[in-house]
């Protein structure tokens, strides 16, 4: 069995039980815990010098698996790491001012809300950052990527002036009657947290609230206005 073998083999072995238990389930007093009872064992269970040799052995695998790692052999979290020292600056300014512009073109763009930062945990690097974005239709989401703010940062990463960024974008459209959301005891978030504009002329809409009580009794059909 050559190198790529087990090198293969070992992939396979992560990709399949990596997440089984992961090290964020637990904080550095648990780990440190386990460790020391798993010392006291191997000392009263163990010969002394078998029990001495496996913390060594197990700093020297760590030693091991770094090296592997910065040299790039095997597909992990550092294998994309961009050499040199970099900046980014359209996650700041740019990127907000998109948001800006649709707040104060909500009614003209139908746009409700957003959430809040959301970071993917499947993640390993951490870098993986998700906003999920509400419009009433689709013309004033068509409205919005047209939009100045929004076409700055778009035509500044379609020349390649950020070359450690990734985008990924997803619609979904939800007809009347084909969607639904509802909270028991939890925090406002999604589409509770959403607002749209009520008002008789343009100057005289304000924006309210879309949430409201959920009677006893009510079903996912009932709530998305259907009947059963």
């Amino acid at each position: 069995m050559g190198f790529s073998s087990v090198r293969s083999a070992i992939q396979d072995l992560q990709d399949n039980y990596y997440d089984l238990i992961e090290t964020r389930d637990f904080g550095i007093l648990t780990w440190l815990s386990f460790g020391a009872i798993f010392q006291l064992l191997s000392l009263a269970y163990l010969p002394a010098r078998v029990a001495a040799s496996l913390p060594v052995l197990w700093l020297l695998y760590r030693m091991f698996k770094a090296t592997i790692d910065t040299r790039g052999l095997f597909t992990t979290s550092f294998t994309d790491i961009k050499q040199r020292r970099w900046t980014p600056d359209i996650i700041d300014q740019i990127f907000k001012d998109m948001w800006r512009e649709a707040e104060n073109n909500r009614s003209n763009w139908t746009y409700l809300g957003r959430s809040a930062t959301l970071c993917d945990t499947s993640d390993a690097a951490g870098t993986t950052t998700i906003w999920l974005s509400y419009w009433k239709d689709l013309k004033g989401l068509r409205a919005f990527a047209n939009s100045a703010a929004h076409r700055l940062g778009q035509d500044r990463f379609n020349a390649k002036r950020f070359p450690y960024m990734g985008i990924m974008h997803e619609t979904f459209h939800a007809p009347n009657g084909s969607w639904e959301a509802i909270y028991d005891s939890f925090r406002l978030w999604g589409i509770g947290t959403l607002k749209y504009a009520v008002g008789e002329g343009r100057d005289e809409l304000e924006p309210r609230g879309a949430l409201k009580v959920n009677p006893r009794g009510s079903s996912m059909f009932s709530r998305m206005g259907r009947r059963q």
